[in-house]
C-alpha cells in the first residue's frame, strides 16, 4: 500500500525539494491497488507485485519496474516512457494508448504472445 505521506514525499522529491524522498517500494505487494493517475515518475518499484493494479493514466516515466509483476494491470493511457521494464511481467496487461519510448522497451518485458506477434493495441511511441 502506498500511503498519502509517501506520495507527498515523492512529489517533493520530484520537485527537487530537500525534504523530498524518492518512492522506493521494491517487492511491495500492490495487488489490485488503485493508482489511477498516480505520479510515479522515477519511482523504484522493482519486483513489486502489481497484478490487477489500476495504473490508468499513471505517470511511470523513468520508473524502475524490473521484475515487477503487472499481470492484468490496467495501464491504459499510462506514460511508460523510459521506464525500465526488463523482466517485468506484462501478460494480459491492458496497454491501450500507453506511451512508451520504443518497441524494444516493451520487448524487454514478458508479454502476451498475441501482443508480440502483431496484435498491438494503440500504443503511442514517443520519441524525443
Amino acid at each position: 500500500m502506498i500511503t498519502p505521506e509517501q506520495m507527498a514525499e515523492h512529489e517533493l522529491w520530484l520537485a527537487g525539494k530537500p525534504e523530498g524522498v524518492r518512492l522506493v517500494l521494491n517487492g511491495a505487494n500492490l495487488r489490485d491497488a488503485d493508482l489511477t493517475g498516480a505520479h510515479l515518475r522515477g519511482a523504484d518499484l522493482q519486483d513489486a507485485e502489481l497484478q490487477g493494479a489500476n495504473l490508468r493514466g499513471a505517470n511511470l516515466t523513468c520508473a524502475k519496474l524490473q521484475g515487477a509483476s503487472l499481470q492484468y494491470a490496467d495501464l491504459r493511457d499510462a506514460n511508460l516512457r523510459d521506464a525500465n521494464l526488463r523482466d517485468a511481467n506484462l501478460r494480459d496487461a491492458d496497454l491501450q494508448d500507453a506511451q512508451v519510448s520504443s518497441l524494444e522497451q516493451l520487448f524487454q518485458a514478458t508479454l502476451d504472445t498475441d501482443l508480440v506477434f502483431g496484435n498491438l493495441p494503440n500504443i503511442v511511441i514517443v520519441r524525443p
